[in-house]
């Protein structure tokens, strides 16, 4: 079983850290929170390919959920 990841600053690896850093994170891991609430059944792998997915999107975009990164 993989382990479920939320997200925090080593998510952002080596790269640049936006200055809401900790907003990112909480909207993201509310997400992540809502999902296995949402889908009960759903392994840590689907928690974890679901959280790859908004960090695609994320990635793609600058914004999670209603928050814009501030660079």
């Amino acid at each position: 079983m993989e382990k479920i990841m939320y997200w925090d600053e080593d998510t952002f690896g080596a790269g640049p850290i936006p200055q809401n850093l900790d907003e990112i994170c909480s909207v993201a891991n509310s997400m992540l929170d809502a999902y296995m609430a949402e889908n009960a059944d759903a392994s840590d792998e689907d928690v974890s390919n679901y959280s790859e997915s908004l960090w695609n999107s994320y990635c793609m975009s600058d914004i999670i959920g209603s928050v814009t990164s501030i660079w």
